[in-house]
């Protein structure tokens, strides 16, 4: 017997609208990697670093990395689903994982401010892989979601043991300083 959440029990399928040619790239990419972790199965799966790896080119942080970093950073990786109304991260605790959301949304709610929503491809908790420092917000799954998890343990074991990982962050790290430096002094 099928999951709700499998696809082929939820009817037809409506077309997406019209998208430029990277969004399909990686609308396709979630779809075949959701495929592969067997959609319906709420445990973590590990994710394939084949298809991973293109969806981490659209973070900043990894940016500067070639493509068989990527693949390494994508084999560290789980494929995790979230049910709506859950907490996927806590405002005061320590950071312990990156997420990209793959379907669904998630709301980002942090004090004084105002909430702001996070869709498919879009990413958070990318700097608490780096100083695991305690999260100034709170992330709520708006609806049941499926999320790529890089748990923090795995990414500074890569970071450990792959020096080519270690530059690449540092230069990704050194042009986003570099381009904060700039759009200050204008």
């Amino acid at each position: 017997m099928r999951a709700p959440d499998d696809p082929d029990e939820r009817g037809p399928v409506q077309a997406e609208p019209e998208r430029s040619d990277t969004t399909k790239m990686r609308g396709l990419i979630r779809q075949a990697a959701l495929a592969e972790a067997g959609f319906s199965n709420p445990d973590l799966g590990i994710a394939k670093s084949e298809t991973w790896a293109h969806l981490l080119t659209s973070v900043p942080l990894f940016s500067s990395l070639g493509k068989r970093d990527l693949r390494r950073v994508a084999a560290a990786s789980k494929i995790t689903r979230i049910s709506a109304g859950q907490l996927i991260v806590r405002e005061g605790f320590n950071a312990e994982a990156f997420y990209i959301v793959l379907t669904g949304k998630a709301t980002v709610q942090r004090p004084g401010a105002e909430d702001v929503g996070v869709s498919p491809g879009e990413f958070f908790g990318e700097l608490g892989l780096l100083d695991g420092s305690p999260r100034i917000a709170n992330v709520v799954a708006e609806t049941d979601l499926w999320a790529l998890k890089l748990p923090r343990q795995n990414f500074l074991d890569l970071v450990d043991h792959q020096p080519s990982i270690a530059r690449g962050l540092l230069q990704a790290m050194a042009g986003r300083l570099r381009r904060l430096e700039q759009s200050a002094r204008t």
